[in-house]
């Protein structure tokens, strides 16, 4: 398993001339401790599973992963099942990612998938070697993977992911956002908070008050 997550890091990393990746970097501070579970809104949508023009988002779990961090993962996706309240939806699978499979294919269709892998290691970011929490790469031909470094702490993994998960759903960077940052802060990023969901809204026509975000007092504001 750690030879094929090897593989699919390499394959990922060579793929940075063409399109651009994001990064998640812990502060040098974080000790990885979240500031505690976040309470949710639960407002009312008028779309369900059924719905016609719900975009669904594939997600391929690599079975590498350890049962904890497995759940941190599945419980990021979660929330953000939640936030997005049947609008667009994450479905997650257990299965082994095929970087050979991506080169060989010349032209492999177009597809909203996204494969979250487990890496290890530093890497070069701004001219410095740092050990990213993080990594997010795009594919050429739609979706993307998503690395989760072993060294981050379990507690903050399913940090790392709702930050990566925005990512796949079209936010940027932003120094002044919570969740959004480039710097991790487990204070403030330990829930899905209410400016970024509204980014997402607006980002996709989607109605702001049938979403959801979290509730606690210090990050929703």
């Amino acid at each position: 398993m750690l030879l094929r997550a090897l593989v699919a890091a390499t394959f990922v990393l060579s793929l940075g001339a063409c399109v651009q990746r994001d990064y998640l970097v812990a502060d040098p501070a974080d000790n990885g401790v979240p500031a505690g579970e976040a309470r949710y809104t639960d407002n009312l949508s008028y779309v369900t599973r059924y719905s016609p023009n719900v975009e669904v988002i594939a997600l391929r779990l690599d079975p590498a992963f350890p049962v904890d961090e497995r759940r941190e993962i599945l419980r990021a996706v979660g929330e953000w099942n939640h936030v997005l309240n049947g609008y667009v939806r994450f479905e997650a699978t257990i299965r082994v990612f095929h970087a050979e499979g991506q080169r060989s294919d010349p032209a492999p269709p177009r597809a909203n998938v996204w494969s979250i892998l487990p890496a290890r290691g530093a890497m070069p970011i701004g001219g410095r070697v740092i050990r990213p929490m993080a990594v997010l790469q795009p594919l050429p031909n739609g979706g993307g993977v998503v690395m989760i470094y072993r060294e981050t702490a379990v507690a903050a993994i399913a940090t790392a992911v709702r930050h990566e998960l925005g990512h796949v759903l079209g936010l940027a960077h932003d120094p002044a956002s919570r969740l959004m940052s480039p710097i991790h802060d487990p204070q403030v990023q330990q829930c899905i908070d209410k400016a970024t969901v509204a980014a997402v809204a607006r980002m996709r026509d989607l109605p702001l008050d049938q979403l959801n975000w979290c509730e606690d007092s210090q990050t929703a504001r």
